[in-house]
C-alpha cells in the first residue's frame, strides 16, 4: 500500500506509508494485510473483545489487533484513534516495523514532524535498508527546509530503486537551492508523468532560470494535445503563455475553446475575465458576467 500526501509537494508531495508490501518478511501480520480487501482476522472482533474484557488475550493478538485497528483508523482518516491503537500495539512489541512505519505515517498527518522523525530512523536502525524510511524522512526534512539533510536520506537510495517520487523531491530541492542544472535533469526524468500543477510550474520557473524560453514552448505546446480537456492544464498553460511569451490573445482563445467545449468552469472564467481585462475587452466582460454565476463576478470584481 502507498500512500501519497504531496502538498509537496502540494498538497498532493509525497509521504508513503507502506503497511504491508514487503514480500518475503516473516513479520505476523505480512500474510494478512496484502490486501485490504482479504484481511483475516485470526479471532473474530466480538470474540476478541470478549477476551480482552477476560483479560485472556495473548501478548501477540494484542499487537496484531490493536495494528489491525490502528490501520483501518488511518485509511479512514481518524488519525487520533490510529495514533491510539498502534501506540498500544508497540507498547507489545516495540521493535515491529510495520507499526513503527504507520505510526510515522499518522504522526505525519498530525504534523507532529519531530515524532514522525523518530520513528522512521528507528525503522532504519531496525532495518538499514529501508526505502520507505528514507523517502519519508527526505520528505519530512524537505518539508522542514533542511534541504542537505533530505538530500543525505534520499541519497541513499540506489539509482535502481529511485521512483518518479524520488527524482521529483530530488528536482524540488535543486531548485530550492537554485541549482538550475541538477534540476533541469532530474525534471526530465519525470515530465512524462500524468500532470501535477505544481511538478510543472517549477519545471517552467527551471526552464526559464537556465534561459530556455523555446524549450519551455515546445513543451507546454505538445502537452496541450495531451491536457486540452483538463481545466487545471489550461489555467497553467495559458498563464505560461500570457506570463512568459506575452501571448495574451493566443491565450484568450484557448481559454474560450475550452469553455465552448466543455461548459462553465468558473476558475477558468476568472482567468479569462483577467485576461480580458488586460486587453481592456470591458464589453466582453460585461457580456460575460451577466451569463456566468454570481461567485464567479465576485471574484471578478474583487
Amino acid at each position: 500500500m502507498k500512500r501519497v500526501t504531496f502538498n509537496i509537494i502540494t498538497k498532493k508531495i509525497i509521504i508513503i506509508s507502506i503497511v504491508i508490501t514487503s514480500i518475503g518478511c516473516s513479520n505476523v501480520f505480512t500474510s494478512k494485510l496484502k490486501k485490504k480487501e482479504n484481511l483475516d482476522y485470526t479471532l473474530k472482533e466480538s470474540v476478541y473483545l470478549e477476551k480482552k474484557e477476560k483479560k485472556e488475550l495473548t501478548k501477540k493478538q494484542k499487537e496484531e489487533f490493536s495494528f489491525l485497528r490502528g490501520v483501518n483508523y488511518s485509511q479512514n482518516g481518524e488519525y487520533f484513534l490510529a495514533l491510539k491503537e498502534l501506540e498500544n500495539a508497540l507498547k507489545e512489541n516495540s521493535e515491529n516495523i510495520f507499526v513503527l512505519q504507520e505510526l510515522g505515517y499518522v504522526l505525519l498527518q498530525l504534523n507532529r514532524l519531530e515524532e514522525g522523525i523518530k520513528c522512521y530512523e528507528k525503522v532504519l536502525l531496525l532495518d538499514t535498508n529501508n526505502i520507505l524510511a528514507m523517502k519519508n524522512l527526505g520528505y519530512i526534512y524537505y518539508q522542514k527546509k533542511e534541504y542537505k539533510l533530505s538530500k543525505e536520506y534520499l541519497i541513499k537510495i540506489p539509482p535502481s530503486l529511485e521512483d518518479d517520487y524520488v527524482k521529483k523531491l530530488n528536482a524540488y530541492i535543486e531548485v530550492k537551492i537554485e541549482n538550475w542544472d541538477k534540476a533541469e535533469n532530474y525534471f526530465e526524468e519525470i515530465m512524462d508523468s500524468e500532470y501535477e500543477n505544481e511538478l510543472y510550474e517549477k519545471y517552467t520557473l527551471t526552464l526559464i532560470k537556465l534561459d530556455k524560453k523555446e524549450k519551455l514552448f515546445k513543451f507546454i505546446n505538445k502537452k496541450y494535445e495531451k491536457y486540452h480537456l483538463n481545466p487545471q492544464y489550461i489555467i497553467f498553460y495559458t498563464k505560461t503563455l500570457e506570463n512568459y511569451f506575452e501571448e495574451v490573445e493566443l491565450s484568450e482563445k484557448i481559454l474560450k475553446r475550452y469553455l465552448a467545449i466543455q461548459g462553465v468552469n468558473e476558475e477558468v472564467i476568472e482567468i479569462l475575465l483577467k485576461n480580458l481585462k488586460k486587453q481592456n475587452k470591458n464589453e466582453e466582460i460585461k457580456t460575460i458576467l451577466k451569463l456566468t454565476p454570481s461567485k464567479v463576478k465576485y471574484k471578478a470584481k474583487k
